[in-house]
């Protein structure tokens, strides 16, 4: 049984939207992002025939929204030099941490395009599995990569910090 557009949203738009909000540049701008997204889930759903989990099918709808408008646009990103990082995630309802998030976002924004899918479908609980069958790498390569970017985040961190 396919899930209908309701059942979707409600379950998984925090997901997605944290998705979107990985490739934006402000809050508003994943939200438009999203509703192209939603969009998108809309116009494909009669076509999902449940080869893959519907949440790899939204994720992998998501990413190739994201990165079908980060083409169509120039993202600006500032200079993190000389600032203080700390790791934390994003949770809308809470913005004493806002600062902290502002940060890692703009970490992940100066990701190439691969390593910020993977990075943000990892901080979405993905299982590795999940990731290659959205990014079309193997779960193995996955986790390498996964390594990878955390090396090269932790770098700048501690070049910076």
């Amino acid at each position: 049984m396919k899930p209908d557009i309701e059942h979707i949203i409600d379950k998984y738009s925090s997901s997605l939207f944290k998705i979107c909000l990985g490739y934006s540049n402000s809050i508003e701008d994943a939200q438009d992002l999203l509703q192209e997204v939603y969009i998108n889930i809309w116009k494909g759903l009669d076509s999902f025939k449940g080869d893959s989990s519907i949440k790899t099918w939204l994720y992998r709808i998501t990413v190739n929204t994201c990165l079908l408008k980060l083409r169509k646009r120039t993202i600006k990103t500032i200079s993190l030099d000389g600032m203080d990082y700390t790791w934390i995630s994003y949770n809308p309802a809470n913005n004493q941490h806002a600062d902290s998030f502002e940060i890692l976002h703009q970490l992940i924004q100066g990701l190439p395009h691969k390593d910020k899918s993977i990075i943000l479908l990892y901080l979405e609980g993905l299982s590795h599995q999940e990731i290659a069958n959205v990014v079309g790498i193997t779960p193995n390569y996955v986790g390498v990569k996964i390594n990878r970017i955390k090396m090269n985040l932790s770098k700048k961190i501690n070049h910076n910090g």
